[in-house]
């Protein structure tokens, strides 16, 4: 504030900070009202308030969202009331979205909702915040191919009941055979029977008892098979024929090329192998960009087998975020495979400008993520690496290794300061987002050293609805929680 009051009026024009979406975002209540003063009518453009009504409400900063409707209101104009309400109907906030009601009705404003904008509340599984919103919100009557797709994704059976219970929506009639597939991979049995059921032949696929069978889930094999019987015996007894007499291969064989692609991200997920070695050897990952995906998903899910399968064919600067997950896992052994499999790739090399943005910005953010981590042997195989190639950036090697001289107590501490200062003087995007992000891996740590090294680094301690402090209360760390709050964490 001190800082935005000194300067003339023209160079506050020319400064490109959205100031009113970051003082939102923060939940800064007073600089909201200083932004927003009649004096001041130069640092907010109208065109703003929508978007910082919305962040606001992203952030859970239920005075900061009072406040804008209270200095803002005469300027929204209704799709502005109408956007903000379907953002608090799908955060599940019941009091900022009466508070939203509230100034549409005095507006004259139709507001409501669809199942659509309750896809975060359905995807997990918060079926006690999806009651409460069609409860207090009008609701239209569409059923998305999403809305189901997120039931079976991150839902249950439950959730389907709850959804069904709605006579105003036609969920029935919105099933298609995908997400019974869906639901099947997922090894959710009494929610793809749940969906047969309702959805009855018209949602049958072979390919479900297919994949059930695939990974070896035999009792669910069964399930679908008796269901088949039931309306095609025929049918039923010459896919129980097929399905025993052919090995993985074959039945993989059977299956549709986008349903290989599901199977082949959901093999890695679960580190199955035996299904892995067959997708290494098919289309899906030699011939679509689907392999970087399905190699991330084995590498974040510390699969080490299956991605030491699947690294051999992401060997390319694309492949690089299964690095930043890598740090993240206490394995120093993913570590060393991720190393040796990527980094040490001859295409993977600092040389030209757009390869070295790419190389620059993941090491960076992996030795951060490890520094926080506190995961040493991972910082130390990566500064190895750096110590051999780093070429013409010597501006990374000098910090670097001065930090990793520090005694094994302190030495994570030391290489995480020096990579938050590395990467606040780099030109990457979104720099102060990663930095707000950082935040939670750090109080996930338990370190209050490196989360108040992030806290003077700029990290918005309210970062998505204060996901710092929830974090440090249910890990019961009360000298986390106290330093959060001293900070400015749970106000707002």
């Amino acid at each position: 504030r001190t800082i935005v009051t000194t300067l003339p009026i023209d160079d506050c024009r020319l400064v490109r900070t959205n100031w009113l979406r970051s003082a939102a975002c923060g939940g800064h209540s007073k600089m909201i009202q200083f932004l927003l003063h009649p004096s001041n009518p130069s640092l907010v453009n109208v065109a703003d308030f929508t978007d910082a009504l919305c962040d606001a409400i992203r952030g859970d900063h239920v005075s900061s969202l009072d406040l804008l409707l209270e200095l803002c209101g005469d300027s929204l104009d209704p799709s502005a009331v109408s956007q903000a309400f379907t953002e608090a109907a799908g955060r599940g906030s019941r009091a900022m979205v009466h508070r939203l009601v509230k100034v549409a009705q005095q507006r004259g404003v139709i507001v409501r909702i669809s199942l659509s904008d309750l896809r975060h509340l359905i995807g997990t599984n918060n079926i006690e915040g999806v009651r409460a919103m069609l409860s207090c919100c009008s609701l239209g009557t569409a059923v998305g191919f999403d809305v189901l797709m997120s039931v079976c994704n991150g839902a249950d059976v439950e959730m389907a009941r709850t959804l069904m219970e709605y006579q105003t929506l036609d969920v029935a009639a919105s099933i298609q055979s995908l997400h019974v597939l869906q639901a099947v991979l997922y090894n959710k049995s009494e929610l793809a029977l749940y969906l047969l059921e309702h959805g009855g032949m018209r949602v049958w696929s072979d390919s479900a008892a297919r994949i059930a069978a695939l990974f070896g889930n035999q009792h669910l094999t069964q399930l679908l098979l008796s269901f088949l019987a039931t309306h095609d015996a025929v049918r039923a007894a010459h896919l129980q024929t097929d399905l025993d007499a052919n090995d993985l291969p074959t039945i993989w064989s059977g299956l549709q090329l986008s349903e290989q692609c599901w199977a082949a991200k959901r093999s890695a997920e679960m580190g199955y192998v035996a299904v892995t070695e067959i997708v290494c050897a098919s289309r899906v990952v030699k011939c679509q960009t689907d392999r970087y995906m399905i190699s991330e998903a084995a590498v974040q899910g510390g699969h080490i087998e299956c991605s030491r399968l699947l690294l051999p064919l992401v060997r390319d600067i694309r492949g690089l975020r299964s690095l930043v997950f890598a740090a993240k896992l206490m394995d120093p052994a993913m570590m060393r495979l991720v190393i040796d499999e990527l980094l040490l790739a001859p295409s993977i090399r600092f040389g030209t400008s757009t390869t070295d943005v790419t190389l620059l910005k993941h090491f960076l953010y992996s030795v951060h993520l490890a520094a926080v981590s506190c995961h040493l042997e991972h910082v130390d195989m990566l500064l190895d690496w750096l110590v051999q190639h780093s070429g013409a950036h010597q501006e990374l090697l000098t910090p670097l290794r001065a930090a990793s001289t520090a005694a094994p107590p302190d030495r994570c501490l030391a290489v995480a300061a020096a990579t938050v200062h590395l990467l606040l003087s780099s030109d990457f995007d979104d720099a102060l987002g990663y930095m707000d992000r950082a935040l939670v891996t750090a109080v996930r740590s338990g370190g209050l050293a490196v989360v108040e090294l992030h806290l003077n680094a700029g990290a918005n301690v309210r970062h998505n609805a204060n996901e710092a402090l929830r974090l440090a209360e249910s890990q019961g760390h009360a000298a986390m929680v106290e330093l959060l709050k001293a900070r400015g964490a749970g106000s707002g």
